[in-house]
């Protein structure tokens, strides 16, 4: 009986130190979030390297809980177990600090890789926002740091919005999300800046210009200064107009159409591409949809759905003049 019992005991014992030593695996795949990198967040986002990425997947290892459980029970089999046995006592220390070195060196060496990169895109980042928002825009508080590796993305901060919040930007595709980030923070720029276009060309007042702003012109100004100094510096396309009527017959749309091309797209060349889209509301319905192709000289006319309006002008194709 007692040699049975013995032999049960090893038995345990060597199933217990095989799940002891299974359980440094978790801190194993935070060295390889570390080389290889991991996604911020559940649904992915930023590219995280290093002891960004090791601590990342620290937490959410923690959130399972899985290193909780591995650490709860390298205590209690350490002191039950492994503490009475030298080798396993001195394997398990090797092991502990091999990892802690092993995690230390590889946090260590990707923030000095990430540190270099930003050192050598700089220059090529700095001309890139020169370019596209004028001389002044780059200051010596502008910060960059490395964002996504596989994509050449970095993340910048800078004086246009408020401390601390940065902006993407994609050097090898030479795109940036300022603009969005701006506008964001600067909730009535978007409307008030489409008030000064459509005063600028003198459009009718039943008519709504809608624009997508494409860059701006920043120069020197900071967040927190008078926006509309910057209305002259921006570089803006039309995509849309909304027209107003109380009432209108199909006669009317289609004389409205030509009217249009006719009197207010030459005040608009420079500003229009490919096609602009007509949207006419008829007592405070959105009623037709226009779109007219700049190339071809063509526009094409639909309904909005649901309506009860029977047009003949749905799905017809107007040459214009």
């Amino acid at each position: 009986m007692e040699e049975k019992k013995s032999t049960v005991k090893k038995v345990l014992g060597i199933i217990g130190t095989v799940l002891f030593f299974l359980s440094y695996l978790p801190f194993v795949s935070l060295i390889d979030s570390g080389v290889n990198g991991t996604l911020s967040g559940f649904f992915g986002g930023e590219v995280l390297y290093g002891f960004a990425a090791m601590w990342n997947v620290a937490l959410w290892l923690c959130v399972i809980p899985v290193i909780p459980v591995c650490i709860i029970y390298q205590i209690v089999f350490g002191i039950v177990y492994i503490r009475k046995h030298k080798t396993l006592k001195l394997v398990t220390v090797g092991v502990v600090a091999a990892l802690a070195v092993i995690i230390v060196c590889v946090g260590l060496l990707a923030s000095d890789v990430d540190k270099k990169r930003v050192e050598a895109a700089r220059p090529l980042i700095e001309q890139y926002l020169t370019d596209k928002y004028g001389n002044g825009f780059v200051t010596e508080d502008t910060r960059i740091r490395l964002f996504n590796p596989d994509e050449d993305g970095y993340m910048v901060t800078t004086d246009v919005l408020p401390e601390g919040i940065e902006f993407p930007l994609y050097l090898r595709d030479e795109h940036d999300d300022l603009i969005n980030s701006f506008l964001g923070r600067n909730e009535g720029f978007q409307d008030d800046f489409e008030e000064y276009i459509n005063e600028q060309n003198d459009i009718p007042d039943n008519m709504t210009l809608l624009v997508n702003i494409n860059a701006i012109n920043f120069r020197s100004y900071q967040y927190g200064d008078d926006y509309t100094v910057l209305f002259h510096r921006v570089d803006y396309t039309v995509t849309g107009l909304i027209v107003d009527l109380d009432s209108a017959t199909d006669e009317d749309v289609e004389e409205l159409i030509y009217e249009v091309w006719e009197e207010q797209f030459p005040k608009l060349d420079q500003n229009v591409y490919e096609y602009v889209s007509m949207h006419v509301r008829v007592d405070g319905e959105f009623v037709y949809d226009v779109v007219y192709y700049i190339d071809s000289e063509t526009a094409s006319v639909t309904l909005y759905r649901p309506t009860n309006i029977v047009s003949e002008l749905e799905g017809a194709e107007l040459q214009m003049p």
